[in-house]
């Protein structure tokens, strides 16, 4: 049987020793035969020998040949390459570690971007065949909400396990035992929901439909792995354990998988109740409420169609079109629709909702509100991270230039040895690949250090399961890695391929002006990379800066504030008066208190409310709309610091009996009436006036409310008593230092109330700083990016200039000898730092220009610079030139003419 060349080659690359010493003892097997054989001709031992030689041949080239048929001979070479790359980084220490250094940096800032955003934006749900799950949602693109008896048509029309049905999770109050309440996560899920996504649990069982029967829901929960894990020690511990939630008692009968979090891939989740409970266990999240004047909604969502509360994911098919998807639910929706259009007096609203429409998006790795929120971070760290990979990679390919160009006589003899321009060539690839595998190894242990860091400052409170080491991040960074260094080698190769070899020996360099000129461009390219990097970095902190150094329209460090759920500890609508009124009475008793307020919503605390609002004056109808809305005490407005303009406050006898009133912000009058005049005016929330419309009794100033970036909100406040509303947020307005009277509220609320938990105590400064962390945090490492790159920089020119120095010592010699003083000397390298310096700052100008206007390729960054932002962005690369410039300067003033001409 013939062996396949292929297959003999690989056997003799691996038996290549003995096949090579088998060589060695034949050759030397003839030359001694033909040596006897000249000896026996009368020949004296030194003419035989030499006659064997002469009739044997070039004993290096038969061997070159038979290595060349017996092995792989490219493999060898290569090998060959890398050994010899290896000795002479290993000669230069400096040389190499800064290549590998600096690659190494590189590599571990693009590998810990891409695990950050890889976790963040593409992360699928760890279920089986994710990419079939498809996101119900409205023209906006965010998860449309529906009623239940909708979803159960739905779910009848499209089959058994294709519908995921969830409400959107919420803070719960849980209670072990004995044990203090605390605070979890928690959603409500329809009982088939477990099933269709396919997963199994770590211990115990799942929900299941029977567990979810309205009017009948089964006392149970399913924990997810972490809470099992924090709680009971082991997931197997947990199953069987009963536990309060929002004062019910439940029982835990499964815990999930640890990969699977929740329905996002993002956020996580630590309990899973039946949607049946939704009344007992008093979960509100978000929703869409309708009513009439003629019937009040049922408190049970699960019996109410007017009230849209359930998100949901469906299962479709490979190979099937969501279209289907879409028919379905049109014909499911329909008589909750009809029922609506039925209750409503306002021919728009009802034709809105004749063409209310869906669309069904691809969604593998859920809907997530971080994930959204993340978009713009990790596009700007994406930008970051590529303008400090191609700076360094420009850095490094200027030293490679530099230390290739001082070798030019090793190159010269190698050519004219017979080693052609390619080879050569390689030498110069092979070092940078070399350099830049040994910088992989050390960037995955240095983003071993960096991941976790930076996703505590960019993504806190986000439990993301981050994977360091992995197929797709391998892939990645071997592939920046080989990029990064063919463009770290591109240069030096260019001049290899131009280098003549009779030049080289000689003692020249070759290639006339072109090699220097090259390494200008790159200093100049890192210059121009720096300045723009600085120019971003400072318009994100002078952005940052002015949101926190802006007036917000409300208190900051005077206001301590903290959320609460009355309804998480038993307070009903009835008993939840008295609750209010305790805690005001208790705070209100406390040294250094002087105002307790409440509200439903608050100030930046990551709820809302919402309400279609319609404007009494005649030729307004088409400035009604959805405008924000929050139920406060008379004391909350006056407590957090909002400004009156006009009018009054709301006062206690604004109750049920009395006139609905209502304050506005001065955006909302704006954008209801077009003026600020507006005290007496009416609104409300039906079509007609009636005797419900509320009457304008009080102006007062803007304030961001909603985000720390926002200067102003829509919003109008209704007093409590007259909404009927739920209270969850406390602010108590102080009269000395916060954090003494901090520690005196929560001892006094963990007396009163023991049960009742609340959120960490801010002030409302504290509050607009937290609100800003992952932006600060992101202008952090943008300065932190924009030291490097101009450190980099320095160094790009520094060299750059040392090299010019070496190159013109004799030139400078001859000047010094013939009168030139060292002072000259000096202004003339620092001159061609300063050039280096404007070119850059050109180059920079011009991308700072670009991301100014907006253009999409470099569109990376939120903060636009401003002028003043790029003058001083050019500055520092001015400086960073003259820096650079200063070592080599000082050198050129010190060369020693009488023993530099002497040497010559």
């Amino acid at each position: 049987m013939r062996v396949p060349l292929g297959i003999k080659r690989l056997i003799d690359f691996k038996n290549r020793r003995a096949l090579r010493a088998r060589l060695d003892e034949e050759i030397a097997f003839h030359m001694e035969e033909l040596v006897a054989e000249n000896l026996r001709r009368g020949m004296t031992a030194d003419a035989a020998r030499i006659a064997a030689q002469r009739k044997l041949g070039n004993r290096t080239l038969t061997q070159e040949a038979y290595r060349d048929q017996a092995g792989i001979p490219r493999v060898e070479e290569i090998w060959r390459d890398v050994v010899l790359a290896a000795r002479s980084l290993r000669r230069r220490p400096g040389y190499a570690a800064s290549m590998i250094g600096l690659l190494g940096l590189g590599l571990a800032a693009t590998l810990t971007v891409y695990v950050l955003t890889e976790a963040m934006l593409r992360r699928d749900l760890a279920v089986p065949r994710p990419d079939e799950l498809h996101l119900i949602a409205n023209v906006e693109g965010d998860p449309a909400m529906f009623s239940r008896a909708t979803l159960e048509r739905l779910g009848e029309s499209l089959g058994p396990g294709r519908l995921i049905a969830y409400g959107g999770d919420t803070r719960v109050t849980t209670q072990r035992s004995n044990q203090p309440a605390q605070h979890a996560s928690a959603q409500l899920v329809a009982g088939s929901a477990f099933s269709a996504m396919e997963i199994s649990p770590a211990a115990g069982r799942l929900l299941s439909p029977g567990d979810d029967r309205i009017g009948a829901g089964a006392p149970v929960l399913v924990a997810s792995f972490a809470w099992a894990q924090r709680e009971y020690g082991s997931e197997t511990a947990a199953v069987g354990q009963a536990i309060r939630v929002n004062q019910v008692p439940l029982q835990i009968v499964g815990v999930l998988p640890e990969s699977f979090g929740g329905f996002e891939a993002v956020d996580r989740v630590d309990l899973f109740m039946p949607t049946a409970l939704q009344s007992q266990l008093s979960m509100f999240s978000n929703a869409s409420e309708f009513a009439s004047d003629d019937r009040d909604n049922d408190p049970d969502w699960n019996r109410e169609n007017r009230i849209r509360w359930l998100e949901t994911l469906v299962r479709v098919p490979r190979g099937q079109a969501a279209e289907a998807v879409m028919l379905a639910l049109q014909v499911a929706v329909r008589p909750d629709i009809e029922d609506l259009i039925a209750q409503l007096d306002s021919p728009t609203e009802r034709e809105e909702l004749r063409r209310l429409t869906w669309q069904v998006n691809p969604a593998p790795g859920g809907y997530s509100h971080s994930r959204n929120a993340f978009g713009a971070t990790g596009r700007m760290l994406t930008g970051l991270v590529v303008s400090l990979l191609l700076l360094t990679c420009a850095n490094l390919s200027g030293i490679m230039l530099v230390r290739t160009l001082s070798r030019h006589r090793e190159m010269g003899v190698r050519m004219s040895l017979g080693a052609g321009r390619w080879r050569t060539c390689r030498l110069a690839l092979v070092e940078a690949l070399l350099c830049g595998g040994l910088g992989a190894g050390l960037g995955v242990l240095l983003a071993m250090w960096m991941v976790p860091s930076a996703a505590g400052l960019l993504t806190p409170g986000v439990d993301l399961r981050l994977e360091i080491v992995g197929w797709s991040q391998g892939g990645l960074l071997l592939l920046v890695a080989v990029g990064s260094s063919f463009l770290c080698a591109l240069a030096p190769a260019w001049w290899i391929s131009r280098l003549q070899p009779l030049v080289a020996l000689n003692g020249a360099m070759g290639g006339g002006s072109l090699p220097q000129r090259l390494g200008r461009v790159l200093v100049a390219v890192q210059l121009a990379l720096a300045v723009m990097l600085v120019a971003v970095s400072l318009s994100l902190g002078q952005e940052i800066s002015a949101v926190l150094n802006r007036d917000p329209g409300f208190a900051r460090t005077e206001v301590l504030t903290s959320t609460f759920s009355p309804r998480a500890v038993g307070y009903s609508d009835e008993t939840a008066p008295i609750l209010y009124e305790r805690l005001r009475q208790t705070v209100g008793a406390l040294p250094g208190v002087e105002r307790v307020g409440l509200a439903s919503s608050g100030i930046l605390a990551g709820s809302r409310s919402r309400s279609t609002i319609f404007p009494r004056d005649p030729g307004l109808e088409s400035r009604a709309g959805d405008y924000q809305q929050d139920s406060v005490d008379p004391d909350y407005l006056p407590a957090v610091g909002l400004r009156l303009l006009q009018g009054r406050w709301i006062e206690s006898t604004d109750d049920a009996d009395a006139p609905r009133v209502a304050m506005v912000t001065r955006a909302f009058a704006q954008a209801l009436w077009g003026t600020t005049e507006v005290l007496g005016k009416r609104f409300g929330f039906d079509y007609e006036a009636s005797d419900q419309d509320m009457t304008v009794i009080g102006l007062v100033g803007d304030a961001g409310i909603n985000r720390a970036r926002d200067a102003v909100t829509e919003v109008f406040f209704v007093p409590v008593k007259q909404s009927g509303w739920d209270l969850h947020f406390m602010a108590v307005r102080v009269s000395r230092d916060a954090a003494a009277v901090r520690r005196m509220v929560v001892d006094a609320l963990a007396e009163v109330e023991p049960g009742l938990v609340f959120s960490r105590w801010q002030t409302l400064g504290e509050r607009r700083e937290g609100n800003l962390r992952r932006e600060i945090a992101s202008s952090r490492l943008a300065a932190i990016i924009a030291g490097l790159a101009l450190l980099l920089a320095t160094f790009g020119v520094g060299g750059s200039l040392a090299h010019l120095v070496t190159l013109r010592q004799r030139e400078l010699a001859v000047r010094a000898a013939l009168g030139a003083s060292p002072r000259r000397l000096m202004k003339g390298v620092l001159g061609d730092g300063i050039r280096l310096g404007i070119w850059g700052a050109l180059g920079g100008s011009a991308l700072v220009g670009l991301i100014a206007m907006g253009v999409p390729v470099v569109g990376w960054w939120d903060a636009v610079p401003s002028a003043v932002t790029g003058a001083i962005a050019v500055s520092a690369g001015m400086v960073a030139a003259l820096l650079g410039g200063w070592l080599p300067a000082r050198r050129a003033a010190r060369i020693d003419p009488q023993r530099m001409l002497k040497a010559d």
